[in-house]
């Protein structure tokens, strides 16, 4: 089994990549995660997290409306022409 290496770094990844490793690298607020493969290559794999079925939208009079969300965490909205437009909602935990 390989030796899993975990790498912080502040702006951007490094031009060489250990392998078997994660990089954290500061973006914003938060976070961009990197994994590497055996060859230090990066491998593109998602993270899994949930994903809930509708978020709340909040109304001027204070009401509360549930907007439902695509499985693949997609928000449909409308435009006056009647196209379609998934807004792409991302989620932190």
């Amino acid at each position: 089994m390989a030796v899993l290496q975990t790498h912080k770094v502040v702006a951007q990844l490094p031009a060489a990549l250990e392998p078997n490793a994660i990089y954290f690298v500061r973006r914003s607020t938060g976070y961009d995660q990197f994994v590497t493969n055996g060859a230090g290559v990066v491998v593109a794999y998602p993270m899994n997290v949930r994903i809930p079925a509708a978020v709340p939208g909040y109304l001027d009079d204070g009401s509360i409306l549930r907007l439902t969300m695509n499985p693949d965490g997609q928000l449909p909205a409308y435009t006056a022409g009647g196209a379609t437009l998934n807004l792409q909602v991302l989620f932190n935990g």
